[in-house]
Parts: structure tokens; C-alpha cells; sequence
């Protein structure tokens, strides 16, 4: 309001200074003023309200960083449990994870290795991780592997190759037959077997050192022969029902191959209380047919063997 009067008076001359309404004499020409009365203005109050302080927020709790797993120190191999190709075809199993050196290699029979060096050439073959094989027989196989790091060997890892067939699904299998009766308990400590285990195994050398197929050399403990001893006739009980085994020379040729692979001729007293067991159930003719009744008397005899070795522990 102070504005508009001072804009009026500095425009059209004048003044203002009367009390309670306020009236300011303008003239309009030479003898006639005329008069504008000002209605008396109320100062504003103002009210200041405090506003509300927000309470602090506070930081959401921090979330733990998860720890990453420990690499395992080695040696160690990891295989796919289980594979399928169809028959004839190239099947390529590829290890997983590999800590340690290179891996050796057990392939059974009714698979066939690839022979990648004459495919791909010696270089490039020699940078391959895993096997390529064939089967042309219907079946499921099982794929030993094992490496070692230092001096120290890994554990033999399994894995299954399944070969299937061409054309239409084939009918159901038979009904399985019934369950094998449980295993025999182990053998109490007065068993003859046991003590003469035990008795060899207290004779052999603490060591031996065992060359691997890429030339290189490691150490093995007499606890690690004994406990590869144990895996080879475990898997000499399974092989026993392996129909593509026809006599008990196959059978006993085979286990004796993977023997050598990872122990050589080491743990040779052990060995020799062993093989007298296995001569009371195997028949004079090695050369004859496993029927059934064979069969089953060689994995029995397996089992003996497993768990005397097992008491030696």
C-alpha cells in the first residue's frame, strides 16, 4: 500500500499525514483539490509453528559376505555319475575338476578308446582332459579314474556310460530279480583269513613307489595299497556278473590288470594270502564258463576278501 501512495505522490505531487485514516490532498488543477481517503490497514501477524524433526533413519543392517570354499588341496578327480550315447557313436567323458597331475585312465571292455592322435595329431591329442570312446553293445559300462599330486595319489573316481540303441523304445525289462541276501557280517578277529592278513600286512615295506603311465613316479603308503587293494576287488565283485565275461580266466585277467595299473607288484605278501583264497573257489580249469552258480561263488568270495582286508584296518 506504501508503494501505491508513494508511486501516486511521486506521480501526481502531494502529500499524506493525517492520523486514523490516513487522507492525502492531491490537487487537480490550480484552485480545486480533490480528496481520496485510505482505509487505516491492520498489521499482519504472522505465526511461526515449528515443524516436526524427522527421527533419524537408521542404516539397514549389512549383510554378511559369504566366504568362498576352500579349493580342495588334492589330488582329486570328479567324473559325471552317469553318461548315455547312442550305440556306435563318439561319447566323450570330461572330467569335471581336476587338482593334481594327469588323470589315469581304466576303460572297461565293450567300450572302445578313440585313438584322437591319428584323428587330430600327437599335439592336439595330447592337450585333451577327458576320453572319447564307442560301445557297440548295449549296456551300462563303468570308467575308472585316478591322478595323483606330489607323491600323494587321489581316490579312483567312477563313472557310468550307458550305450543305447537306435529305433523304437524297446519293450520293459524283465521284473529285477529279488534282492542278494545281506553281506556276511566282518569276520571276527579270530577268523583264519583276518590273522593271516594281518600278519602279511605287518611284513610289508611302510612305502613302495609306483610309476605312472606318463612316466612319472610317485610314493605309496602300505595303508594306501591296502586301501586299493580293497576298490579293486570291489570292483572285481561287480565285474563277476558282467555278462560280456564269459570264463574265469577273463575274469581273473581283468582284475589283474587294473591290480598292476595301480599298485604294480607291490604289497605282494598281502597279495599271496589273497590269491589262496581265491584258488579254493575258483575251479583247477581257469579256462572253464562262469555259469550262475560260478558267479556268485566268486563274489562271495570277494566279499570274504573285502571285508578281511577291511579288518586289517
Amino acid at each position: 500500500m506504501t508503494r501505491v501512495l508513494l508511486f501516486m505522490v511521486m506521480l501526481f505531487g502531494g502529500f499524506a499525514n493525517l492520523p486514523g485514516q490516513e487522507t492525502i490532498l492531491i490537487p487537480k488543477g490550480p484552485t480545486v483539490p480533490e480528496t481520496i481517503t485510505v482505509p487505516e490497514q491492520k498489521p499482519e501477524v504472522l505465526k511461526i509453528v515449528q515443524a516436526p524433526v524427522p527421527e533419524p533413519v537408521k542404516p539397514a543392517p549389512k549383510k554378511p559376505i559369504p566366504k568362498k570354499p576352500a579349493a580342495p588341496d588334492g589330488p582329486f578327480v570328479k567324473l559325471p555319475p552317469l553318461i548315455k550315447g547312442v550305440q556306435g557313436s563318439w561319447i566323450i567323458i570330461a572330467p569335471i575338476e581336476i587338482v593334481g597331475g594327469a588323470i589315469e585312465w581304466e576303460i572297461p571292455p565293450g567300450l572302445y578308446e578313440v585313438d584322437l592322435a591319428s584323428i587330430f595329431g600327437p599335439e592336439m591329442a595330447a592337450h585333451a582332459k577327458g576320453k572319447v570312446v564307442q560301445g557297440t553293445t548295449l549296456g551300462t559300462f563303468t570308467v575308472l579314474a585316478w591322478n595323483a599330486k606330489g607323491d600323494k595319489a587321489s581316490k579312483i573316481v567312477r563313472c557310468a556310460v550307458e550305450i543305447i540303441g537306435f529305433g523304437p523304445t524297446p519293450p520293459p525289462p524283465p521284473p529285477p530279480p529279488p534282492p542278494p541276501p545281506p553281506p556276511p557280517p566282518p569276520p571276527p578277529p579270530n577268523d583264519p583269513l583276518v590273522i593271516a592278513l594281518v600278519n602279511a600286512y605287518a611284513t610289508e615295506p611302510a612305502s613302495f613307489i609306483i610309476t605312472m603311465a606318463d612316466g612319472n613316479t610317485i610314493t605309496m603308503t602300505k595303508a594306501d595299497g591296502l586301501n586299493r587293494l580293497i576298490d579293486i576287488f570291489q570292483e572285481n565283485k561287480v565285474r563277476s556278473s558282467d555278462p560280456q565275461i564269459k570264463t574265469y580266466k577273463e575274469w581273473n585277467d581283468l582284475g589283474k590288470a587294473v591290480r598292476v595299473r595301480q599298485i604294480g607288484e607291490n604289497m605282494k605278501k598281502v597279495r599271496d594270502v589273497i590269491n589262496g583264497e581265491m584258488i579254493k573257489a575258483l575251479p583247477s580249469q581257469i579256462d572253464a564258463i562262469m555259469d550262475a552258480t560260478g558267479r556268485q561263488r566268486v563274489a562271495d568270495v570277494c566279499e570274504k576278501v573285502i571285508n578281511g582286508l577291511r579288518a586289517v584296518k
